[in-house]
């Protein structure tokens, strides 16, 4: 049973560690410069495994995607929700965009959006396919890639029961 609490203990310290880590930085604790530049050896990042439902788009309207990103310990910290879309001007398939958000679960404001989400996907027979996307926050310049997301997905109903979805993502720290 101490292995249990070990476990439990060691899950509960990952998660605040997270949560610190997530949190937008405190105005008065930046001490460094808005211009200097940041060294990729100090940046940090968070990733793990993603899983969830997957539609693909078809004569009903758009697809779409809606899974967990979970961390480390298997702890969910991120909710992802997306329309999948065909190509613009195309038929339903085989490719097409994802354009959704992604929400916290954990940490600081728990369900606030997190950062938006922009891709694409490629299917292949049997409603396989791949894929890809970035994170975005608002920035200075315009929207600043802060993650990545990619994976496979089988569909293999090709209608309205949903299929899956598999993959990794990670996530750049403050």
């Amino acid at each position: 049973m101490q292995s249990k609490t070990t476990l439990l203990g060691s899950a509960l310290l990952g998660a605040l560690v997270l949560a610190a880590a997530l949190a937008p930085p405190a105005a008065a604790a930046d001490t460094q410069s808005s211009t200097a530049p940041q060294s990729a050896a100090t940046t940090a990042s968070i990733g793990g495994k993603a899983q969830g439902l997957w539609n693909l788009p078809g004569p009903a309207g758009p697809g779409r995607l809606h899974g967990l990103l979970r961390g480390p310990f298997g702890i969910p910290l991120f909710e992802v929700e997306a329309v999948v879309l065909p190509k613009p001007g195309g038929p339903a398939g085989p490719s097409g965009s994802i354009d959704g958000v992604v929400r916290r679960l954990f940490g600081p404001n728990p369900g606030a959006p997190f950062a938006a989400l922009k891709g694409t996907w490629a299917a292949g027979p049997g409603g396989k396919g791949k894929l890809s996307a970035v994170m975005l926050v608002p920035g200075s310049g315009g929207p600043q890639p802060v993650g990545k997301l990619k994976g496979a997905f089988q569909d293999p109903s090709l209608g309205p029961l949903p299929g899956k979805f598999l993959g990794k993502w990670h996530v750049k720290l403050p």
